[in-house]
C-alpha cells in the first residue's frame, strides 16, 4: 500500500472543495473527482498526484486517506463539513 503525500492530498481536496458549491459536492463526488484526477496523472506520468490508494466500494472508489486529510483541513480551519441527507457535505 503506497503512503500518500498528505500535503498533496490536502491540496487536492481543498482545490476541489473551493471550486464546487457545497450543494453539489458530497463525499461520493469528492472521492470520484480525486480518483479520476489520480488516474489521469497515473496514465500521463506513471504516478498519482496524491500517492494514495483507493478502495473499491459500491458507489465508486474511495481514497484510503481522505478522512485523515479532511480531519487535518478541519483542524486548520480551512474546511468545514456539514451533514445533509445523511452524507457529509463540504
Amino acid at each position: 500500500m503506497a503512503s500518500p503525500n498528505m500535503a498533496k492530498l490536502k491540496d487536492m481536496v481543498h482545490s476541489i472543495v473551493a471550486s464546487v458549491s457545497a450543494e453539489q459536492l458530497g463525499m461520493t463526488k469528492l472521492n470520484t473527482i480525486l480518483w479520476f484526477s489520480d488516474r489521469e496523472a497515473f496514465l500521463k506520468f506513471g504516478a498519482t498526484l496524491s500517492g494514495d490508494t483507493y478502495i473499491r466500494r459500491p458507489k465508486g472508489p474511495v481514497s484510503a486517506s481522505l478522512d485523515d486529510a479532511i480531519s487535518s483541513l478541519k483542524k486548520e480551519a480551512v474546511l468545514s463539513v456539514s451533514e445533509q441527507q445523511g452524507e457529509p457535505k463540504h
